[in-house]
């Protein structure tokens, strides 16, 4: 994946490709689409404020384009990878709360090697990584599939299983702005090796399974060898920072990885003068650090 440098501010109305390239595959994301109102033929429109943002796939020539906007509610697009909840049971789909005003359906046979015999059998309060395939803006509905585009799985599908799931793994659900969870995966992204991402850097203290989805909802667990208990406090610490770090400034998460480099060891939940606690508690944290340690204890 290659990110196009610059920065480019547009506003609702704003044309963001004046023509649609007569080769290559074109992704339109959220806050974007096609009119055919312009004078070379078919533009890309943005239709909310924000950055415009693009993407390159060079083994597929595929290209994204869509528009990072700081949106309270989620407009789903198709190709977006989302984490929601299911509320309803159907005899051929479930339904699926992704936070949005969108209904989103997931058939039952949308997973890998799925049939009517052999399918996960999910219960209300289950959590899914889904990948939207459909968008009806009429209704409004969208509709998910846990594969990818070839019908294998690709890290979609349930993530908490009530039927299947120990209670130490089940995890936590927390929410974050949609531009946010899109700067972490695009940052993740980017870091490669290199361990700035908050992701690598919340990694190397305490492994962990994530799954972030561009409707702002990611889930999380501690995979520590920890008991139950100290797994549900490293995974209330994960999910707080992820948060806190949505407000902190550059400088902090800069300095979040500094301490990082010269700590060793797995001290989170033992050491009530953490890294974490001294550099985020003016954030989020506050009394939350004197529960940790009571918990602990």
């Amino acid at each position: 994946m290659a990110q196009s440098s610059g920065v480019r501010v547009v506003l609702p109305g704003d044309v963001v490709l004046p023509q649609l390239p007569k080769e290559g595959i074109i992704q339109m994301g959220s806050g974007v689409f096609v009119s055919d109102s312009g004078p070379d033929g078919r533009e890309v429109v943005a239709n909310q404020a924000g950055i415009v943002k693009e993407e390159q796939d060079g083994d597929s020539g595929r290209t994204s384009i869509w528009v990072l906007s700081r949106q309270k509610l989620y407009s789903p697009s198709v190709g977006d990878a989302v984490v929601g909840t299911v509320v309803h049971r159907y005899t051929e789909h479930y339904e699926v709360d992704i936070d949005s005003t969108y209904t989103a359906l997931l058939p039952i046979l949308a997973f890998e090697n799925a049939s009517k015999r052999n399918r996960p059998m999910l219960r209300e309060g289950d959590v899914v990584y889904g990948r939207v395939v459909h968008v009806d803006t009429g209704i409004p509905r969208c509709i998910l599939h846990c594969s990818d585009a070839s019908g294998k799985s690709s890290g979609y599908g349930p993530l908490y299983n009530s039927s299947q799931t120990s209670t130490n793994k089940r995890g936590m659900l927390y929410r974050i702005s949609t531009m946010y969870a899109r700067e972490i995966l695009l940052q993740s992204s980017a870091a490669g090796q290199d361990g700035m991402g908050i992701l690598n850097i919340l990694g190397t203290r305490i492994p962990f399974e994530i799954a972030i989805g561009m409707n702002g909802l990611f889930w999380i667990t501690s995979n520590s060898s920890s008991s139950a208990s100290k797994q549900y406090v490293e995974t209330c610490i994960l999910g707080t920072t992820i948060q806190a770090c949505e407000s902190c400034t550059k400088q902090v998460v800069e300095a979040l990885q500094r301490g990082t480099q010269q700590e060793s060891g797995n001290e989170v939940i033992e050491n009530s003068s953490s890294m974490f606690a001294k550099l985020l508690s003016r954030h989020v944290l506050g009394q939350f650090n004197a529960q940790v340690n009571s918990w602990s204890s």
